[in-house]
């Protein structure tokens, strides 16, 4: 029994990746970098050219899981210019949910590897019994009115959009000074 939970959990560790520092994010499929931006949804999460935005990914189980919270830096409107560190967050857990920004909630993250340096992420709030029907990170467009790409939930299907790059960056300190 206890080969059977050692093997069991091995195998949970093998296809989950724990990260702590500050990384940049781009989708697979475009090569676009994660970014913050104000739209008539609110502060979401804006995939761009040229814009690379690095993010805080801190593991919160000290290894144990790959849970995962996400951040990023950004200035305030009240009072003006004031640095706010705001977590990627979804205010509903429901397919074509658009992330947002907010400095008083967080949504947890799973970091799953896809292969070479491509990663997934999987929302940890599923109500969902089964793991095939838990919500994945998707980039898409926001409406057709506004045809931007942001970040999205859906149902993970192992599409492109799904994929992201996360390239560590080695200047932390950058965080603090917004750089």
């Amino acid at each position: 029994m206890r080969f059977l939970f050692a093997a069991a959990l091995l195998t949970t560790l093998a296809s989950a990746e724990v990260l702590n520092g500050f990384f940049y994010i781009t989708d697979h499929k475009n090569g676009l970098y994660a970014t913050a931006t104000n739209t008539t949804e609110g502060d979401v999460v804006k995939f761009v050219e040229n814009d690379r935005n690095y993010w805080r990914i801190d593991n919160i189980s000290d290894g144990l899981h790959p849970w995962h919270v996400l951040s990023d830096q950004t200035k305030s409107r009240f009072p003006p210019d004031r640095l706010v560190t705001a977590q990627i967050w979804f205010p509903e857990y429901k397919d074509g949910a658009v992330a947002r920004l907010e400095s008083n909630s967080v949504s947890l993250f799973e970091v799953n590897t896809a292969n070479d340096a491509l990663f997934m992420l999987v929302s940890t709030d599923s109500p969902a019994p089964h793991p095939s029907e838990r919500l994945a990170w998707t980039v898409e467009t926001l409406s057709r009115e506004e045809p931007i790409r942001v970040l999205k939930l859906r149902r993970y299907e192992g599409k492109t959009n799904q994929r992201f790059n996360l390239v560590k960056r080695t200047e932390p300190e950058c965080f603090e000074k917004n750089c």
